[in-house]
């Protein structure tokens, strides 16, 4: 995490530290559990990239939490900035929803994510969010093989899953763009939103990186699951892409994310 006198650059909410009284610029989708967490680390303003809203308009539902918290809060478009790089939040990023707190300080949609971060500046320090932020891990099956799960955030994976397969609600865009953090530990197989996809595909950058480690990986399309909801990605999605390791199983875009479980079996 990078500080800058009031500015905190991170790339995932996940790993926010000490950031109370600081406008938080973040890779992280604008979903409620990032946004929980910022608000619970007392931050006096927020910056995210808005995964393209995708279903029930997921990828800024954190907005609305944070202006309950009075702390301004803005999303950059999927289309103008890498998700998961908060370097290329600050930088490309172009303002697309705003809540009102950050209205009443200029930050409308259209603007710089650098100008709006300038406005953000100027606002009064937060008190903390009193309520912690949720995330669920739900257990989906169990089998010989191994188990099945719905983890909201990537961040609640462990060593235990190296025989799991997941179905996690983080976004497939590779953090800080670094391949090493295609996943935190070992996976069966894992599948991811895919944020809408953007341009290049930035929300789909994982793949390849797991490929590279033989893990079967796969996105979800925004628009036919809840980023940040595990459960929506088993439930909901459909497929949008997947890497070689996953495909010579046969899974193919078009079917439903829950196919990998008995594809896998």
């Amino acid at each position: 995490m990078t500080h800058h006198s009031r500015l905190a650059v991170v790339h995932s909410a996940t790993e926010l530290q000490d950031v109370a009284g600081q406008v938080v610029v973040t890779g992280s989708h604008g979903g409620l559990y990032p946004a929980g967490l910022v608000a619970v680390a007392g931050a006096s303003g927020a910056l995210f990239n808005d995964a393209s809203g995708g279903l029930d308009d997921a990828g800024f539902a954190g907005l609305a939490l944070l202006e309950t918290a009075t702390i301004p809060a803005v999303v950059v478009s999927h289309l103008s900035a890498t998700i998961g790089n908060a370097d290329s939040t600050l930088a490309e990023g172009i303002v697309s929803h705003a809540n009102p707190c950050a209205l009443s300080f200029g930050c409308a949609p259209g603007i710089s994510a650098q100008r709006a971060t300038q406005y953000l500046l100027s606002s009064s320090v937060s008190r903390p969010y009193p309520t912690p932020p949720r995330g669920t891990r739900r257990l989906l099956g169990v089998s010989a093989s191994g188990d099945s799960w719905a983890v909201d955030s990537a961040a609640f994976l462990s060593n235990t899953d190296a025989t799991s397969i997941i179905f996690c609600g983080s976004h497939g865009g590779l953090v800080g763009g670094q391949s090493s953090r295609a996943v935190r530990c070992p996976v069966r197989a894992i599948v991811f939103n895919d944020a809408g996809g953007g341009p290049h595909c930035r929300g789909r950058t994982r793949l390849p990186a797991l490929d590279d480690s033989g893990i079967p990986a796969a996105t979800v399309a925004a628009a036919t699951a809840r980023i940040g909801d595990g459960l929506s990605t088993y439930t909901d999605g459909v497929i949008s892409a997947v890497n070689n390791a996953c495909q010579q199983y046969g899974l193919q875009a078009g079917m439903p994310a829950r196919a990998l479980l008995q594809l896998m079996s």
